[in-house]
């Protein structure tokens, strides 16, 4: 499923069952495998290749090849790491720390 404003250069091979939402765009001789998920303004370049079942973040911005079976997030586009989870406050610690 391709949405509205998704840019696909040529030479590109788009799998069986990936979608691409709005104002992606995918660079040139890039490859995209089967039941991929490409985020919102996500983009490649050129010659990436992003492997089967994976998940492309909104905004993220492919530089390299991403191995199947991956999430990438981020400009460049990287695997999440737990390092995001620490900075986060546990929701049953919302009501003791509340800004409200």
């Amino acid at each position: 499923m391709v949405n509205a404003g998704t840019v696909l250069s040529h030479h590109t091979y788009i799998g069986n069952f990936v979608t691409c939402g709005p104002n992606v765009a995918v660079a040139s001789r890039t490859t995209v495998g089967d039941r991929t998920l490409l985020g919102v303004s996500a983009c490649t370049r050129p010659q990436a290749a992003i492997g089967n079942d994976c998940t492309v973040g909104a905004g993220a911005a492919v530089r390299e090849s991403v191995t199947s079976h991956s999430t990438v997030v981020g400009n460049p586009a990287r695997l999440p790491t737990s390092d995001t989870e620490a900075h986060m406050i546990p929701q049953s610690d919302w009501s003791r720390n509340s800004i409200w």
